[in-house]
């Protein structure tokens, strides 16, 4: 698979001095010297597609393995009807901790966070805009709830 060579890769990075900067400017003048703008913008799309394809089918994933979970749990101390009733709650419960514990901050809302971190932040993004919404949408979803923005259910406009 390609995680050992990445591993390798990053090792020997790190071994040698080099780091993710030196690395990134080696690149960066080899793709200067070999591809044409037009090329890279090609690449780069089909890169983010494949990437934005994957990342959609994990959520659809996730949600569906821990939503069958769920269904296959009978614990012996609720009938199965209630315990439908409860895990909407479970989940929105569940969701809070991660979002306050865990993360301890708001995920944000898609684009509007990108586009703040491109104006604002030279476009640096937190480590978190990486796999908080995956999380707290398998949390939300697998368990019943739906997925807003707390503006859309009347709160703060």
């Amino acid at each position: 698979t390609l995680f050992p060579i990445f591993f390798r890769i990053f090792a020997f990075y790190q071994q040698t001095d080099m780091g993710v900067s030196t690395l990134y400017k080696k690149l960066h003048i080899w793709r200067l010297r070999h591809l044409s703008e037009q090329n890279y913008t090609l690449i780069l799309s089909v890169v983010v597609g494949l990437l934005s394809g994957l990342a959609a089918v994990l959520l659809k994933t996730l949600v569906h393995t821990t939503n069958k979970a769920l269904l296959n749990f009978q614990p012996g101390l609720l009938p199965g009807n209630l315990l439908m009733l409860l895990y909407p709650f479970i989940g929105i419960l569940l969701t809070i901790v991660f979002v306050r514990f865990i993360l301890k901050g708001e995920i944000g809302h898609g684009l509007p966070s990108v586009l703040f971190a491109i104006s604002r932040k030279n476009g640096q993004l937190p480590p978190k805009n990486m796999y908080s919404s995956l999380v707290a949408s398998t949390l939300t979803v697998a368990f019943g709830g739906s997925v807003v923005q707390i503006s859309e259910v009347g709160g703060n406009a």
